[in-house]
């Protein structure tokens, strides 16, 4: 049996007592409609309200792991569905919620655009350059920064061009950003070679056309 708490009085109640009292609650104090309402007493009667029991703490606990064993059965971080213990802080959320597109949504989307590029797409739209894809970078919006340094990176040292990474902005092509670039200190190119093939063989300052030089003389 469990009570929210116990009406004390002084001395011993008979029968009929017991009823008025009994019934003088469930008249003014039990129930929603009686809900919020003070607690009037006379007679020294005290009210002694029942504090959470052991087993009911250990019952609470019991439901957040509960939590946490479904999101791990998912996949999910438990931060994704409300429930955060006291070490997750608002610079850790960040790292939480990319590793939710990481770890939980990635793998669902690959697995639907091979099923999609499987059973959907024809060899002809293939051929043609139509093909599934989820795009992700609406749920990486709090992560601007990163996303920025990492396609800068990688345009940057020629690993991907200027297209492909607004490709991955869902953004369209500009004519000219097609081509890698290269690092300065990774080109064989030689910044104080001269840029006209004519001037290859001078040594700059002299003058390009011996037989004008001769008829000067």
């Amino acid at each position: 049996m469990r009570t929210s708490g116990t009406l004390s009085v002084e001395g011993t109640l008979d029968d009929k007592q017991y009823k008025q009292l009994a019934d003088w609650l469930k008249k003014h104090y039990i129930g929603s409609q009686n809900a919020g309402v003070p607690l009037i007493m006379d007679r020294n009667a005290k009210w002694l309200g029942d504090q959470m029991k052991g087993v009911d703490a250990q019952h609470l606990e019991t439901r957040k792991y509960q939590v946490e064993d479904i999101c791990r059965h998912f996949r999910v971080m438990p931060i994704m569905v409300g429930y955060s213990d006291k070490l997750t802080t608002y610079a850790s959320s960040e790292q939480m919620f990319l590793a939710h597109v990481v770890h939980t949504l990635s793998p669902w989307y690959r697995r639907l655009e091979q099923s999609m590029l499987c059973n959907l797409i024809s060899e002809k739209d293939a051929a043609a350059g139509i093909y599934p894809k989820f795009i992700v970078q609406g749920l990486l919006r709090g992560a601007l920064a990163d996303t920025k340094d990492y396609l800068v990176g990688l345009c940057t040292i020629g690993i991907m061009t200027r297209n492909e990474a607004r490709d991955m902005l869902d953004m369209n092509p500009i004519d000219g950003l097609d081509e890698p670039l290269t690092p300065v200190n990774l080109s064989d190119d030689d910044p104080d070679a001269p840029t006209d093939p004519a001037d290859a063989g001078s040594g700059g300052d002299e003058p390009t056309n011996p037989a004008g030089a001769a008829a000067n003389e």
